[in-house]
C-alpha cells in the first residue's frame, strides 16, 4: 500500500483546534498505510473489514472501538462499500489541557494507553471494546453533531466539540467495565489484570507494591506474574520503571522542572537513581537529553 499524504501530523489542525471529527466511509475500499503524530479515536458504524497495524492484521465490524496512537503504522481494508468508520482526532494540547479531569476517568487508561499497547499481540482479542450501535442512539447522535460542527465557523464551535468529546470518551470509559461483564472466564482475566495496570498509570508516582497489583487483580502472585509476562513481555516491576521513565522523558521535554522533581513526581528514590535508570534505558542522561532539546529548538527557530 502506498503512504498516506494527508492527516499525518498536526498540520491537520486548525489554530486553537483540539479536536477533530469526521465520517470515513464509501470513499474507497482501503486506506493506504501511514502514520500520524496524533492520537485517533474509532468507531466503526457498519461494515466490516481489516485492519492492518504495523505487521498484523485485525478483523474489525459494526460497533468495535478502538485507539491509534501517534507514530502506528496502519491501514483499512473493507469487504464493501457499505462501511462506515467515525474518527476523533485528538491534538496532544487537548490531554494537556484535560489531564486531571482524564486521569478520573476509569478506564481512560485502558483505552488510551493500554488497549493500543496490546493489540499488536496476535494471542490477544482484537478490541477490549465493542459497542451496540441500534442501541446507543443518543452516543450516535452526538458523533454526527461533532461531524456537523467541523463545518461551523462560530466562536464557540471549538468549545462545544471539546465538551462533546469529553462526554464520549467518559461514556465509552463507562461502557469498558460493562463490557468485562460479559466476557467468559477465558478472556474476563485480562480486565481484572488490566485494572492493576491501569492502577500503575495512575499511581506511578508513589510506592507500587506487587502484593497491591495482584490484589486489584483478584489473582494469586504467581498467576498474576505469569499473566503479565504473556501480555507485556516483561514482569510487573520492570513494566513500572520503564512506564515511570517514559512519564520521566515526556516532563523532560514539555517542562522545565529540575531533574529532583522529576524523579519525586514519577516515583523514583532520588535524582541519582533516576539518572542512572535514565541512562540505562536510553543511552544519555536526563541532562544530555534536555540540551539535545535545547539544541534541536534552537535550530529549528534559526531556521537551521
Amino acid at each position: 500500500m502506498d503512504t498516506l499524504k494527508h492527516f499525518t501530523d498536526d498540520k491537520v489542525f486548525k489554530p486553537r483546534e483540539l479536536v477533530q471529527a469526521y465520517f470515513h466511509d464509501k470513499t474507497f475500499l482501503y486506506t493506504p498505510i501511514h502514520t500520524h503524530n496524533f492520537y485517533e479515536l474509532n468507531i466503526v458504524m457498519a461494515g466490516n473489514g481489516k485492519h492492518h497495524v504495523n505487521d498484523s492484521t485485525f478483523y474489525i465490524a459494526n460497533g468495535d472501538v478502538f485507539i491509534m496512537p501517534p507514530k502506528i503504522s496502519h491501514g483499512y481494508t473493507f469487504h464493501s462499500d457499505d462501511y462506515s468508520i467515525f474518527h476523533l482526532l485528538f491534538h496532544k494540547d487537548f490531554f494537556r489541557k484535560y489531564e486531571t479531569y482524564l486521569n478520573e476517568l476509569t478506564g481512560y487508561h485502558i483505552l488510551f494507553n493500554i488497549d493500543p499497547l496490546l493489540r499488536n499481540q496476535d494471542n490477544l482479542i482484537n478490541s477490549f471494546l465493542h459497542i451496540n450501535i441500534s442501541e446507543n442512539y443518543n452516543l450516535t447522535r452526538i458523533f454526527h453533531e461533532l461531524a456537523t460542527l467541523e463545518k461551523e465557523q462560530k466562536n464557540n464551535t471549538e468549545q462545544k466539540k471539546e465538551h462533546l468529546t469529553l462526554y464520549v470518551i467518559a461514556k465509552i470509559c463507562d461502557m469498558i467495565e460493562d463490557e468485562k461483564s460479559s466476557y467468559k472466564d477465558g478472556k474476563r482475566y485480562l480486565f481484572d489484570l488490566l485494572k492493576s495496570v491501569e492502577y500503575i498509570h495512575t499511581n506511578y508516582n508513589e510506592k507500587i507494591e506487587l502484593q497491591t497489583l495482584y490484589t486489584i487483580s483478584c489473582m494469586s502472585r504467581s498467576s498474576y506474574i505469569r499473566y503479565f509476562k504473556q501480555l507485556f513481555n516483561c514482569p510487573p516491576l520492570v513494566y513500572i520503571q520503564n512506564y515511570r521513565l517514559r512519564q520521566a522523558k515526556s516532563m523532560l521535554k514539555h517542562t522545565n522542572q529540575s531533574l529532583t522533581s522529576i524523579a519525586s513526581d514519577c516515583g523514583f528514590c532520588d535524582s541519582a537513581h533516576f539518572s542512572r535508570l535514565f541512562k540505562q534505558k536510553y543511552q544519555f542522561s536526563p541532562s544530555h537529553y534536555r540540551e539535545m532539546l535545547d539544541q534541536r529548538k534552537k535550530g529549528s527557530e534559526s531556521g537551521e
